[in-house]
């Protein structure tokens, strides 16, 4: 009986011991436009959507170390390019041009950023507007006056990505200049029959 005692006091130390020693962030998921916590293990400060927001194309690697809290890897010397994993299939990259400042992509699951209030149902209408002119603010009024999630930045220009429950997507570029809408891409919403 002793024996048994003490292999179940030595097992629950040892669950004991390894649980609470790995530090968790947690990552805010829209789900039916009320926000749930989610718990995902995140390598860094930051998700990947949150990460891109504080980092700036004039931020240097170890600017961007500290602000996302892991280590950039140096995936090619010539183009200068690293990537930040953050665990859950997420990552930030950044690419540095000639003049130090640089690219910054961020990858994840665009099905954690879905919205039932984005409407992509009538993409084909936009296109015109997109040729004419369109800026940011009104770009955003046509598919359900949602933010876009940003996925990419530099110097001159941001995307933006928007992501509806229906099944389609739309990533869209806007000059930093003057907040117009460059070019769009995606697949509408699908329809029921």
């Amino acid at each position: 009986m002793k024996k048994f005692l003490f292999s179940m006091t030595l097992c629950l130390l040892a669950v004991l011991s390894l649980t609470g020693c790995n530090q968790e962030t947690t990552k805010k998921v829209k789900d039916s436009n009320q926000e749930k916590v989610e718990e995902k293990k995140l390598k860094g400060k930051c998700s990947a959507v949150e990460c891109i927001q504080k980092i700036t194309p004039e931020n240097t690697v170890e600017e961007v170390n500290e602000i996302i809290g892991v280590d950039g890897v140096l995936k090619n010397e010539n183009s200068r390019e690293y990537e930040y994993d953050l665990g859950n299939d997420e990552k930030i990259t950044l690419k540095f041009s000639s003049d130090n400042t640089s690219t910054i992509v961020a990858d994840f699951n665009k099905n954690d950023v879905a919205d039932k209030k984005v409407d992509l149902s009538n993409l084909e209408d936009l296109k015109p507007k997109v040729n004419a002119g369109i800026t940011y603010d009104n770009f955003k009024k046509e598919i359900g006056d949602v933010d876009g999630v940003l996925v990419e930045k530099s110097k001159t220009s941001v995307k933006y990505m928007w992501v509806s429950k229906k099944g389609g997507n739309v990533r869209a570029s806007f000059r930093t200049s003057d907040n117009m809408c460059r070019f769009f891409t995606g697949i509408g919403d699908r329809t029921s029959n």
